[in-house]
């Protein structure tokens, strides 16, 4: 758990999912920088095109081998897709995939299903240095997203 440092605890989905939701009003109010349409390209869709490896409407059947975000889900369109990449940028920016907390993103990197070889970036640092257009996107532009994970105690003392 995320009490235990050094001890890499279960992955909270409820995070995830949440994200979804509370992301859906970056979209819309912000949809030059997080528009999530195919139609109209946005900082998001840009920084997730480059970490596919180029713009794929539909989900090709091998993504380039220098790609970093591989998403190989039928049932998951373009749009999808960038929530889903919102949602792991965000995710590794504010430190809850580091393989200290959870196995998140280990099992991510798994190679021996192509479907969990989703996304292996797991820190700040290497999203900074790896998906330099995301890094960008979360932290330089003067929005307020999260940077702290969720632990389950919010009171100030």
């Amino acid at each position: 758990s995320y009490e235990e440092k050094g001890v890499p605890g279960p992955w909270d989905t409820n995070i995830e999912e949440i994200w979804h939701i509370v992301s859906y009003g970056w979209y819309e109010a912000y949809p030059e920088y997080f528009g999530d349409r195919e139609d109209r390209s946005s900082k998001l869709t840009v920084a997730m095109d480059t970490a596919r490896g180029g713009y794929f409407r539909d989900i090709p059947k091998q993504y380039p081998d220098d790609a970093w975000y591989k998403y190989y889900d039928p049932t998951c369109g373009y749009g999808c897709q960038t929530m889903e990449y919102f949602y792991w940028i965000l995710m590794a920016n504010m430190g809850a995939l580091d393989p200290e907390l959870t196995h998140a993103c280990v099992e991510s990197k798994d190679e021996s299903e192509i479907i969990n070889e989703e996304w292996g970036i797991c820190t700040r640092e290497e999203l900074e240095q790896k998906d330099a257009l995301a890094f960008e996107l979360l932290n330089d532009y003067g929005f307020n997203l999260p940077t702290v994970i969720p632990d389950g105690s919010y009171r100030s003392d």
